[in-house]
């Protein structure tokens, strides 16, 4: 058995041309001399066709290919409509979060009832129409707190007046801020 098998290596080597041309001559030469051994080589010659062709079988033809790349094409476009909504719902999810954020910040740092210009802990002076008096107009200084919450109202009979009051409370307030941010320390607590 063991012959057979190195004859069998020995005639697959020369199928394959992996012999010197020393050793090639010197089995042609048995080939001539050996009907066996050419019988041998005749049934592996034959055996090797085969599974070349069993081969050539399972190779996808051209057409084949292009098949399956169009089938490998429609199954990534399928998949391409869900990349699209995973990219809409992200950027949806963006500026949703920058809009929350906005508002919270907006919240948490909302100034006072009289809008942006008006910080909280300021005075806002206003023209208000007083119909019980008949008629009488008078400016009133209102007084915030932190969280423009009004606190208290001062009514003068000219703008003027109005405004020389907003200013001065304006001032102490300021001073009360660096008094508390530890910037100047009281003397006294007066105008």
């Amino acid at each position: 058995m063991d012959e057979q098998m190195e004859q069998d290596q020995l005639l697959d080597s020369y199928l394959d041309q992996a012999l010197t041309a020393d050793e090639s001559a010197e089995l042609e030469a048995r080939l001539q001399l050996e009907p066996e051994l050419a019988g041998r080589l005749d049934e592996l010659r034959h055996e090797r066709n085969i599974r070349q062709k069993v081969w050539q079988l399972m190779e996808p033809t051209e057409l084949q290919g292009e098949q399956f790349n169009d089938q490998l094409k429609a199954q990534i476009q399928a998949r391409d409509p869900w990349l699209r909504r995973v990219r809409v719902l992200r950027w949806a999810g963006a500026v949703a979060a920058c809009l929350l954020i906005g508002f919270m910040s907006g919240y948490v740092n909302r100034g006072t009832l009289f809008g942006p210009d008006v910080p909280a802990g300021t005075s806002q002076v206003r023209m208000v129409s007083d119909t019980s008096d008949g008629g009488h107009r008078g400016y009133h200084v209102s007084l915030v707190d932190e969280t423009g919450q009004v606190i208290a109202t001062q009514t003068f009979d000219t703008l003027e007046q109005a405004q020389e009051f907003a200013n001065d409370v304006g001032r102490w307030q300021a001073t009360r801020r660096q008094a508390q941010d530890g910037h100047i320390q009281f003397v006294a607590d007066q105008f």
